[in-house]
């Protein structure tokens, strides 16, 4: 649980969208939707593709009534798409073009007064938090989701959600996802950590498995910005959320303890009266930080209450951030997991019912001059890098081309 709602303020902060892989799709909406988009007070609506709807009646159930007094409807803020895999190609195409209407608002217009979204037959006005996200249930023999590769290019990372994990949310407030999203530009990136993300790109789109099926193992350039803003997204979200709860805890304790302190200080100070006044000065100190201290966290209390939600901390008062060679790698794995997907081509499918001839020779065609290019150790190439199921990846499935990047770059030190 921790995990998804991780990814999900991540996609949020970075203005990216995400899919979501799982083996059980309807407990997976259901922590969705009933805990993290609850939790931040956002509307959804859950949208089985398997029917296929139109673009008119897609409009009409991801649509809602405007919420400041506006003449156009207004797009709720997470749609949720169940077995979008399971549809057509043709169909998937469809949705390219609707995902296109999407991503035009407010890029043509001005920026003060943007036009609503116009679709075939209505419009549509776009919150400042949008999102579509993909649930997508996991093959138990680990193939890719036979998704059109532009279609894929929608989605800039992936995130495995394990349904035996804990339905709890670790954080108790909800965070201000707008207000870290200011920070994203704020975050450092050298030049060298821009070198790497490069050199990681460069060696997975030139791995031989990607120069068999191009068009669907290849990242696109795209790839670049994504890696970068879900890094810088995670640095924020690091930065402002998971330290600032560690520390919550630890002044509980803190306080605790405390408190345990002053009541053993009491009863030492009836046994002596030398004890008691050394014991009062420093009570007295104590009183006097403690004073100063729940003066603090009143006003910051007064401000979470007054806002109800975690506001981020002033950059002067924090250290500045930073981009490290961790969260690139991290952020690799989540992006080019999803993107490589060189089994997606028929003829290097596991399950191929046509002619065994046929697959040898296209193969054959597009190996050339490999060293060891013998169909024998072609096809024992290709089934040695085929993708396994795994709970510890952002797919679910291994990809042994991003694993063998990331291994063969050397991160900047």
């Amino acid at each position: 649980m921790n995990n998804l709602f991780t990814a999900f303020s991540v996609a949020v902060i970075s203005q990216l969208r995400f899919a979501l892989f799982t083996d059980s799709v309807d407990s997976a909406v259901e922590s969705l939707t009933g805990q993290i988009i609850k939790f931040y007070k956002a509307s959804y609506v859950v949208v089985d593709m398997n029917e296929e709807p139109s673009e008119e009646k897609l409009v009409e159930m991801i649509t809602q009534a405007p919420q400041d007094g506006g003449e156009v409807p207004e797009l709720v803020n997470i749609v949720v798409f169940k077995k979008l895999e399971a549809t057509s190609a043709s169909y998937q195409r469809k949705i390219i073009h609707f995902i296109n209407a999407l991503d035009s608002y407010n890029t043509n217009s001005s920026r003060l007064q943007p036009q609503p979204i116009q679709f075939e037959r209505s419009k549509a006005s776009r919150p400042q938090i949008f999102m579509i996200i993909p649930v997508i249930k996991r093959q138990e023999d680990g193939t890719p989701p036979q998704l059109v590769p532009h279609l894929r290019h929608k989605f800039a990372f992936s995130q495995f959600y394990n349904a035996v994990d804990g339905d709890s949310v670790a954080v108790s407030v909800a965070p201000d996802l707008l207000a870290l999203r200011s920070l994203v530009d704020q975050v450092f990136v050298s030049p060298e950590i821009r070198g790497y993300i490069y050199s990681l790109l460069v060696h997975i789109r030139t791995h031989r498995l990607c120069s068999l099926n191009s068009m669907g193992a290849r990242p696109p350039t795209g790839t670049l910005d994504w890696v970068r803003m879900v890094a810088a997204a995670m640095v924020v979200w690091n930065e402002h959320v998971g330290p600032k709860e560690a520390r919550e805890k630890t002044d509980t304790k803190s306080a605790e303890t405390s408190g345990e302190k002053e009541e053993t200080e009491e009863t030492e100070t009836e046994k002596s009266e030398t004890e008691k006044t050394e014991t009062e000065k420093t009570d007295t100190e104590k009183t006097d930080t403690e004073k100063s201290d729940t003066e603090k966290t009143d006003t910051e209390k007064s401000g979470d209450e007054a806002s109800g939600t975690i506001s981020p901390r002033s950059l002067s008062e924090e250290n500045e951030l930073f981009l490290t060679p961790t969260f690139v790698q991290v952020a690799t794995r989540k992006v080019a997991y999803f993107q490589v997907d060189w089994e997606s081509d028929t003829i290097f499918s596991r399950h191929w019912r046509g002619p065994e001839k046929h697959r040898q020779q296209e193969i054959s065609m597009l190996t050339g001059d490999w060293y060891g290019s013998e169909w024998v150790f072609v096809k024992r190439y290709i089934d040695e890098h085929r993708s396994q199921p795994s709970d510890h990846t952002p797919t679910g499935t291994t990809n042994d081309v991003v694993e063998e990047a990331i291994a063969r770059v050397r991160p900047p030190i």
